[in-house]
């Protein structure tokens, strides 16, 4: 899910920023660097949609909100667990997180239902196999006829939708032109929602209408005479049979199915209740840009009036489509559909007029005893409740994602930060938060424990690209891609940036914190040259002092094999390679050699150079990020 702030300035005086950008593609890890504290909170409420925007857009998902409930809802912010959050149980946060998960629990429903109507509907049966394959059937029947009504009227509701979408897009086009984008967006936005909330509305209506026709199918008792028959039949081995030949075999059946369609009902009810939420919202945002787009247009009242006859000739149009195709559907669900559940009663009736036949010719077939018991007992088996299906859930989610937690049916605290973060992270996974945020917390994590966070994410991302993941931490050391873009606030802008040219911006606040006391080199400056190292250049720099040391920027530095010819022509430092500690980024390296110059270097191009041990090192003068004088 996108995540995207556009050029946002604020209605708080107090946020200094009058620039801010941020990006979360799907599919990314996305870093942001937080200077202080003051800078945290700031950048976390903005990210929360807790601070209302003057000017920018701020989209969720292609949606132009600024919402916190709405954030909330699509986003998750994950901090360290304080001292009490520690001694929730795992298994508590997951099995909940699962069950408030509408997805998980609309089909743990209806796998517990499935598993114990087959069950019912076998025990009824007791050893007749006959009937209990009559079941199967009718079931079958069943299904195939709602299974068949609900593709058909999802296609409509989806041709439909995709015609509206075309139509609002061309009105829109129409009136605003090349007027407003973003005004533009946001109607669109609105009367797409709009649109889908009438979807679900008549999805409702569908299922409603389709729950009383397949209630029916219980009322059929007297479509097939044979019971009547074999009660007034003179033949006494016929009366006997009388109660084999009950209309009972649709009970659990119909029943079955009544339930899975109530299980729909209730979660459009749902579905209708957020939509109204967000629909109310969008109009809000609506008129607010509206608003907007008059004032910065500077139109006058009488083009105001144009634009909103224009706007309101726009919505009659939308709403009269949309009652022509209503009526339409209502027509559908109150007479077609009927039609087509009576067609379904016919088979129902015939399949137990065929059933009835076997009963009065004893053809019915029957299962021994043990059998029967052997049989009850594996559909009993695959009765498995709610409660029990989060928690094998749960555990199929960590075989995937490579996340190790076996303790957490048994432990009730949470041992380390790693396992604080992985239970987080799964639950925002079950509660279909796809913006996860981590709060710097991964610098908490050793060196180890960090790879295996990274390598859960990939495995995330691989299975649901929707998934985007950003750190926000105050150790910029501890990034996992330190060449790669990182968010950061300078001089009331917030925007991407790479780590290489802060270092070159701004090297006081950057050299200490990253690298301590290296990566610094003697130089001796003199007659506009400097020395370095071995090498002596030629070198201009006012007011520059005759000798102190020269930080070089650790982006800049190049590897070169110790065989390398190239080298002689450059500043070159042969030295011992290690992996550098304290880096989380694999490709930062650390290097010693015999005249006790220690410093880093950054390298992505060359695989496994830890492994290397030994080689030259080299830079020129514009990777001189600072002078500093010794006295």
């Amino acid at each position: 899910m996108s995540y995207k702030i556009t050029k946002a300035r604020f209605l708080n005086q107090k946020i200094k920023i009058n620039d801010f950008n941020f990006d979360s593609e799907n599919n990314a890890i996305n870093q942001v660097l937080l200077q202080n504290q003051a800078d945290k909170k700031t950048i976390t409420r903005i990210l929360k949609g807790k601070e209302q925007i003057q000017d920018g857009r701020f989209l969720v998902d292609g949606l132009d909100l600024v919402n916190p409930k709405f954030v909330k809802k699509t986003s998750s912010f994950i901090y360290t667990d304080t001292y009490i959050e520690r001694f929730i149980p795992s298994k508590m946060i997951l099995v909940l997180s699962s069950l408030f998960n509408p997805n998980f629990f609309r089909n743990a429903r209806i796998n517990y239902l499935r598993t114990k109507y087959d069950y019912l509907a076998f025990n009824s049966s007791k050893e007749n196999i006959t009937e209990f394959h009559l079941k199967q059937a009718m079931d079958k029947s069943i299904s195939e006829f709602i299974q068949s009504e609900t593709r058909a009227e999802e296609k409509t509701l989806t041709e439909w939708q995709e015609q509206m979408s075309k139509f609002n897009i061309n009105q829109s086009n129409k009136i605003f032109g090349n007027h407003n984008s973003v005004l533009k967006v946001v109607a669109r936005s609105y009367y797409k929602e709009l649109a889908k909330l009438q979807a679900y509305n008549l999805t409702l209506t569908f299922y409603q209408a389709l729950w009383d026709d397949v209630y029916k199918f219980n009322s059929l008792r007297n479509s097939c005479t044979c019971e009547y028959n074999a009660k007034k039949s003179s033949n006494k081995e016929v009366r006997k049979m009388k109660h084999q030949l009950n209309y009972n075999q649709t009970k659990y059946v119909v029943k079955k199915q009544l339930k899975y369609i109530s299980i729909r009902i209730t979660e459009h009810r749902t579905l209708i209740y957020r939509q109204k939420l967000l629909v109310k919202q969008l109009k809000k945002q609506f008129n607010l840009e509206l608003k907007k787009f008059y004032t910065l247009q500077e139109l006058t009242k009488d083009q105001q009036s144009v634009f909103n006859k224009q706007l309101n000739n726009w919505r009659k149009l939308n709403q009269d489509t949309t009652d022509i195709f209503v009526k339409n559907q209502q027509h559908y669900f109150f007479k077609t559909l009927q039609k087509n559940a009576q067609y379904i009663a016919k088979v129902l009736v015939v399949q137990i007029h065929h059933y009835h036949e076997k009963v009065l010719s004893k053809a019915l077939k029957y299962s021994t005893k043990g059998e029967y018991k052997i049989k009850k007992k594996n559909y009993k088996n695959k009765i498995v409740g709610v409660v029990k299906q989060a928690i094998e859930y749960n555990k199929e989610q960590m075989e995937k994602y490579g996340i190790n937690l076996d303790w957490f049916l048994k432990s009730t605290f949470k041992l380390s930060s790693l396992n604080i973060l992985f239970v987080k992270i799964l639950r925002s996974i079950n509660l279909n938060r796809e913006n996860i945020f981590f709060m710097d917390f991964v610098h908490l994590l050793s060196a180890n424990d960090f790879d295996k966070f990274i390598e859960t994410l990939n495995n995330i991302k691989k299975d649901n690209p929707r998934f985007c993941f950003t750190i926000l931490d105050s150790h910029a050391n501890k990034f996992p891609y330190l060449d790669q873009k990182i968010y950061s606030e300078y001089e009331e802008h917030f925007n991407s940036v790479k780590l290489v040219d802060l270092i070159n911006q701004y090297p006081k606040e950057y050299r200490t914190e990253l690298f301590g006391t290296k990566n610094l080199f003697r130089y001796q400056y003199k007659n506009n040259h400097l020395k370095i190292y071995n090498k002596k250049e030629p070198y201009h720099q006012e007011g520059l002092p005759e000798k102190g040391y020269a930080f070089i920027n650790p982006f800049e530095m190049k590897y070169e094999p110790t065989s390398s010819k190239t080298a002689q022509d450059k500043i070159a430092v042969i030295t011992d390679i290690k992996k550098a500690p304290y880096y989380n980024d694999p490709n930062m390296y650390y290097c010693r050699n015999q005249k006790g110059y220690k410093f880093f270097f950054y390298d992505n191009d060359h695989l496994d150079l830890k492994n290397v041990g030994r080689g030259i090192i080299t830079f020129d003068l514009d990777s001189i990020s600072e002078f500093i004088e010794t006295r």
